[in-house]
């Protein structure tokens, strides 16, 4: 074959130069067209495995928040970022971020809550206590007393629970799934019964090819046992008491042997279909539960409610003499929300054991199909062998003077027992009904994980009470604030809402802030702040936290740096600040990369004017980009010194520029045919792909040298160029090819990797070394006679010895090897053996972990400060 494509070259070298770079731009044309994205990605290197899948499928549809974060830390990684101005300094960032419009358009909920750090928490903490202080005059001993009832009247619902009676809910609960059962088990019937109507013909031709072949190697059995026992010897009495036993001893073997056989093979059909149907059966029975739970579990939920809900206005109203509204129509949805949204978690969680209750109950109906299947069997195959088995064994005793003549009686006595196999079989699977029964198992187990369901539903109810406790205390609040009276955080936290930065950042350089509560105007005055008092703030945060500290001490221990170690030491070099986006940002990688790109913009811009802090955004994107373009330049350069290296080597293997140009070109086209099928393929460049154009260079360059010097060799030998590029081809292109088939396994072996990456560096590999391979073998040979033909110049061997090329130092190194391997073969052997020890030991300590702080160049500023911060 390689001779042939060899004399095709030879006799059309312009057709073939013109097929190959034909290819090249089509391949090009491929990649400019589609082209491949840049990026890296952990997904790329994560196993394409059940748990991973699992992982990547619940933040697609699950994760509602894309978080961006900006790590701010002190200018000479020394100073503490834990002052006044710096804290104001912050704010600044944080006010320009949310004043633009742009990304104030794609955060979670448009508010300044989607921009915080902890600076904009002390801020609400200090604003909340002063404001606090302010309104405590206000605070009236009805309000106290009310919000005490409440309190009370809530507290008591919560220990009281969702239901006194937990049995009778669950037996309501029972009762209602008991009802809408037979409706699934007949749908469940249906299903199995069509499946197996349609695997039928399969089946019988599968238990009767089975079948058949158990009977003919049964029948050479008795054929052995038969004419090994010297029948013609025995008088007629003693045969035929030996012949009635041994075919009695035969058929009831044979019968019970049939029977297990089809019984198992039928079982083996069953259970190519018993998936779909528990599938289908537990998705229908976890539906009947799920709306019978929702249903009895929103009717207690809505009684408690509404019980809770008459008390909490009676009080209010008699606290206050005025009429207070109920829980209105966005509560009762939020409540109805929660109440989905347990009972979708307890269907979920009850789903593995139904699953598995169903599957026994099917499985019990499906042994029940195989029994009365091989009954049914066995008694037609009796009636039906009866006749064929007596005649058989009077035939043998009959002919028993020869094992020639009881090899025939046998052998018409089989065909009397497989003819009618397949009609036996086909009724015997005709006879079958299904009958399905899932109610006592569905039952059980849901009263078996009653005791789980019911903490669930009676947490929901908790939840909702506690959800509800703010909600009247808010309405009394400002029900009481009407009446100048005391005002609770809730409000409080209302009207911090409403500040703007500029106010914030007074807390901490003073000034004063007019606020407008509940109709009051209150006036709120700061001095500028110390260093000093911040950090005795921080601290009796941590001493004496109050329920408004609460929230902000996680925030902080997440946010500072490892120096922060409260209330000891109150000191960090850097914190964090937290964007967070809406989940478009999740699935639109081009509009996350916008939006970086410009909160990264502000930020420089801001810290440009910065001199105690330095900003650097922290985004997922932006990392993914430095990390790629770091390794792009790194590879550039690696790249330039590979081609460098080549070409050495090729002037002083080759001596010619004309088979250095065409050796150089075949390999730049090997990399754009690589990477055109890369595009084809759909593949993206990561750090990993980056680096196969190194790989091309260092394996597809020997395929020019071998065809090259090869084709010297023959001219020298006085071939014609045509005869030359033949024998080239012929010769050197087998052991290519065979070189580049092993080398194209060994690279393919990760195309069946789960790892994304690595199976696209296999497979993008393998491509590289074909495309090397392809080339080589038909553009060097098509050069060489184009170029001999247009100049007529006899390329040669170069037979003088190039210093430097195969000197004779590493002549006397390789022979002394050879000579030392010859003489002391035991020697050689055991230093083998004990440097492959050495050497499997050293891979057994390689630790196995993926971080992705192993792809982050350490001179790009972004890698320093994530090595910082980390």
């Amino acid at each position: 074959m390689l001779k042939g494509l060899g004399g095709f070259i030879a006799r059309r070298p312009y057709m073939t130069v013109i097929i190959v770079v034909a290819i090249t731009a089509l391949l090009v044309s491929a990649y400019v067209i589609k082209g491949m994205e840049s990026r890296m990605n952990e997904k790329d290197f994560i196993p394409n495995l059940k748990e991973s899948r699992a992982d990547r499928e619940i933040q697609e549809k699950f994760t509602s928040t894309y978080h961006l974060s900006i790590f701010a830390r002190s200018t000479d990684k020394r100073d503490n970022i834990i002052t006044p101005e710096n804290m104001a300094d912050i704010l600044e960032v944080e006010k320009k971020l949310y004043e633009d419009e742009t990304i104030r358009a794609n955060l979670r909920s448009g508010s300044t809550e989607d921009v915080m750090s902890v600076a904009d928490l002390l801020a609400q903490i200090i604003l909340i206590q002063k404001l606090s202080g302010t309104v405590e005059n206000m605070t009236q001993e009805m309000l106290t007393s009310m919000l005490q009832a409440i309190n009370e009247t809530f507290e008591r619902y919560i220990s009281e629970g969702l239901s006194e009676n937990p049995e009778a809910m669950r037996e309501e609960m029972v009762g209602m799934i008991a009802l809408s059962l037979p409706e699934v088990e007949n749908s469940t019937r249906d299903l199995l019964s069509s499946l197996y109507i349609t695997h039928l013909p399969v089946i019988k031709q599968n238990i009767t090819m089975a079948l058949s072949l158990l009977i003919n190697q049964s029948f050479s059995a008795l054929s052995i046992q038969l004419n090994s026992t010297e029948l013609s010897g025995m008088s007629n009495e003693e045969a035929a008491n030996y012949i009635n036993a041994t075919f009695q001893n035969f058929f009831g073997a044979l019968l019970t042997n049939v029977s297990t056989t089809a019984g198992y093979l039928l079982g083996a059909e069953f259970a190519s279909i018993m998936g779909q149907v528990v599938y289908y059966a537990t998705g229908e029975v976890s539906r009947v539960v799920g709306g019978s739970i929702g249903a009895i579990f929103g009717q207690a939920l809505q009684l408690r409610m509404e019980s809770l809900s008459g008390e909490v206005l009676s009080i209010v109203e008699n606290a206050t003499g005025e009429a207070m509204g109920g829980i209105g129509g966005g509560e009762e949805g939020e409540m109805m929300e929660a109440v989905n949204r347990t009972v979708e978690g307890i269907v979920m969680n009850l789903s593995v054991s139904l699953g598995g209750a169903i599957g026994d109950a099917l499985n019990h109906t499906v042994q029940g199909v195989i029994y009365n299947f091989t009954t049914h069997l066995g008694e037609n195959l009796t009636m039906a062998w009866y006749l064929p088995l007596e005649s058989m064994k009077a035939s043998v005793l009959l002919n028993r003077s020869s094992q020639e003549n009881i090899t025939i009686a046998l052998e018409a006595g089989k065909q009397g027992f497989l003819t009618p196999l397949p009609n036996l079989v086909e009724s015997s699977l005709a006879e079958n009904n299904f009958t399905v029964s899932l109610s006592g198992s569905v039952l059980r187990t849901f009263n078996s994980c009653w005791d789980t369901i019911f903490t669930s539903l009676n947490a929901c109810y908790t939840g909702l009470v506690s959800g509800m406790r703010g909600q009247f205390m808010e309405m009394a609040s400002q029900m009481a604030g009407n009446r100048d009276g005391d005002i609770d955080p809730l409000s409080f936290m209302k009207a911090l809402s409403s500040l703007s930065y500029d106010e914030k950042k007074k807390v901490f350089l003073g000034g004063s802030i007019v606020m407008n509560l509940m109709g009051h105007s209150i006036t709120l005055n700061f001095e500028r702040m110390s260093e000093e008092d911040l950090k005795d703030f921080i601290r009796g945060c941590y001493l004496h936290p109050t329920p408004e500290c609460k929230p902000a001490l996680a925030a902080m221990n997440a946010s500072f740096t490892k120096e922060f170690n409260p209330p000891e030491k109150i000191e960090a070099v850097g914190l964090m600040i937290s964007l967070s986006f809406s989940d478009t940002l999740t699935k639109d990688d081009d509009l996350a990369t916008e939006m970086e790109r410009r909160v990264d913009k502000l930020v420089e811009e801001h810290d440009a004017d910065s001199e105690k802090i330095v900003y650097t955004t922290l985004g997922h994107h932006i990392i993914s980009d430095e990390i790629m373009d770091s390794s792009f330049k790194s590879m550039k350069i690696i790249f330039a010194l590979a081609i460098i290296a080549v070409i050495l080597i090729l002037l002083l293997v080759y001596r010619n520029f004309f088979d250095l140009v065409v050796s150089l070109s075949a390999l730049l086209m090997a990399i754009l045919w690589t990477y055109g099928f890369g595009a084809i393929l759909g593949y993206v460049f990561n750090p990993l792909l980056i680096a196969v154009p190194v790989l091309i260079v260092g394996l597809g360059i020997d395929f020019g040298i071998h065809i090259v010097m090869r084709y010297r060799a023959e001219r020298e030998e006085g071939e014609k160029p045509e005869g030359a590029v033949k024998n080239t081809v012929g010769s050197v292109g087998m052991a290519l090819l065979l070189a580049t088939f092993t080398t194209v396994v060994a690279f393919l072996s990760n195309a069946i990797s789960p790892i994304p990456a690595l199976s696209q560096f296999g497979v993008l590999c393998a491509l590289g070394i074909i495309s090397s391979f392809i080339i080589m073998i038909t553009l060097v040979p098509a050069s060489k006679i184009i170029r001999e033909r247009r100049t007529g110049k006899k390329d040669v061997v170069v037979k003088k010895r190039v210093k430097g090329v195969g000197g004779t130092f590493l002549d006397r190194g390789l022979a002394l090897g050879a000579v030392s391997s010859e003489k002391h073969p035991i020697v050689v052997l055991t230093l083998a053996l004990i440097l492959t020890g050495a050497g499997f030991y050293s891979y057994t300590q390689i630790p196995t972990r993926f971080d992705i702080e192993d792809f982050l160049p350490e001179e790009v500023p972004l890698s320093k400060e994530l090595r910082f911060m980390i």
